[in-house]
């Protein structure tokens, strides 16, 4: 962790189309260094072309200090952050990074966690299924999306060790495709931890049903995007 008001400049290493309205961001230290440790959920601040500060969840695995893997999703409504990031940010550019912070850490010692991913919400909890896995702790991860084509890291997924433990929901085939909140929680332990991150009307889905379900405030963890 660096501190909170302390600024260090990274490099935009690769910038590449991740999936529809998605662009990938790998940064690397702009010395060739270790970039300050993170944990998975942190998130790190960048200030972009015009001079504009939006923070994005770190999705690589916390053991890699070498670079920091971002996933942006072009909001047709913003004007900034994300229309910054799609239109003016180059490979090559240097810009100013705060943090990172562990605002969205994972509970230490969980018997089973469940991961709901909205859309670009995915953005963290790959981070969160890195460590899981490396640890050995058992989780499920859900990811809705509008289908394959608007899925970020789908590839990343659909390839690592821990694919099985992927469920794939998209939208477009159908309302018996999308993801159910109730039944996922159902297939849980009772002890489990619950980490929800997506679009707010997501994250407000996720949060009823657990609710309903009578699952504990303290075992249910939250992000939810707005316009970046």
């Amino acid at each position: 962790m660096t501190d909170d008001d302390a600024s260090f400049p990274v490099r935009v290493l690769r910038k590449w189309h991740e999936a529809e309205g998605v662009v990938g961001l790998e940064l690397v230290a702009f010395d060739g260094g270790k970039l300050p440790a993170f944990m998975a959920g942190g998130s790190l601040e960048l200030t972009l072309p015009g001079g504009i500060a939006r923070s994005y969840s770190i999705a690589n695995a916390p053991t890699e200090r070498h670079r920091y893997l971002l996933a942006v999703l072009r909001e047709p409504a913003s004007l900034g952050g994300s229309a910054a990031v799609h239109e003016r940010l180059r490979e090559g550019d240097v810009l100013p990074a705060r943090g990172p912070w562990d605002d969205f850490p994972l509970a230490a010692g969980a018997v089973h966690s469940l991961l709901l991913a909205g859309g670009i919400g995915i953005t963290p909890l790959v981070a969160m299924a890195h460590q899981l896995y490396r640890q050995g702790a058992p989780f499920t991860l859900h990811y809705a999306a509008r289908g394959v084509h608007a899925a970020a890291f789908a590839a990343q997924l659909r390839a690592a060790p821990y694919a099985h433990r992927v469920c794939w929901h998209f939208s477009h085939r159908g309302v018996g495709e999308r993801l159910d909140f109730t039944a996922a929680l159902a297939r849980v332990p009772w002890l489990s931890h619950v980490y929800a991150c997506g679009p707010t009307a997501f994250v407000a889905q996720a949060v009823e049903a657990a609710r309903r379900c009578g699952w504990p405030e303290e075992r249910l963890h939250i992000e939810a995007f707005g316009t970046r």
